[in-house]
């Protein structure tokens, strides 16, 4: 990737996100179940274009993240229309 979150880069403005997009990071919640015992739950996260870059913004540190079907559809999607967005295609 060409373009991280990294300990020499402040963490995202929530202001790149639409309203709808606010309050990311863990819900504490478990709607699928754990799929492993390290498992820490749902995370909401945020997907925007900022200078021509696709942004996702996870708003807590993030290690792993597992998907249903469904969900990795949907992600592939509004990546795929976040990048329709930037003037670069």
């Amino acid at each position: 990737m060409s373009h991280h979150y990294g300990p020499e880069l402040p963490p995202l403005d929530p202001s790149m996100f639409s309203q709808k997009d606010l309050g990311l990071g863990a819900t504490g919640r478990f709607p699928e179940g754990k799929l492993t015992k390290d498992d820490q739950g749902e995370i909401k996260i945020g997907i925007t274009v900022k200078d021509d870059k696709i942004v996702i913004a996870f708003g807590k540190p993030v290690e792993w993240i597992g998907f249903t079907r469904e969900q990795a559809i949907q992600i592939g999607e509004t990546l795929i229309n976040r990048a329709r967005q930037t003037e670069q295609l």
